[in-house]
């Protein structure tokens, strides 16, 4: 019977000696990295910390006089840049499968998690200003809340 040494020559590895890994580099960063892919994937156990309005919530914005909306969708804000009244209510309509935040840069407002497909609203800060803002689910999502 002839053996293979196709097999052995491949992976270079002795019966008597234990096996060792080839990069141990490599495993550090599988496990640096998974974690981290697997919880920007998903939902958060609970809101962030500074909420300023909760989820579902549509009749706040009915009682006001005048009201301007920020739409997710596709991963995306829009309209941005969005021109509002100092304290002026603006919702937000998450029209996206997965949960997301409109939180200020500076934290001068922060809706909390949104759920996918519902709204929530909030008060845009009194003073004059331009605001940066994005989720802090998804950091690629930019927007600009102008208040003047």
């Amino acid at each position: 019977m002839k053996k293979c040494t196709k097999f052995r020559l491949f992976f270079k590895f002795n019966k008597n000696q234990p096996r060792k890994t080839q990069n141990p580099f490599a495993v550090w960063v599988f496990l640096a990295i998974v974690p981290f892919s697997l919880v920007s994937c998903s939902s958060p156990a609970a809101p962030p910390s500074q909420p300023t309005t909760s989820g579902h919530n549509t009749n706040q914005a009915s009682n006001q006089t005048s009201s301007s909306t920020i739409t997710i969708q596709n991963y995306a804000f829009s309209p941005s840049p969005l021109t509002v009244s100092p304290g002026e209510t603006v919702n937000v309509q998450n029209h996206d499968q997965m949960a997301h935040t409109v939180t200020a840069k500076d934290q001068t407002f922060d809706t909390g998690a949104i759920p996918a497909g519902s709204s929530t609203s909030f008060k845009a800060p009194s003073k004059a200003g331009t605001y940066a803002y994005s989720c802090t689910f998804h950091t690629f999502m930019h927007g600009v809340l102008i208040v003047k």
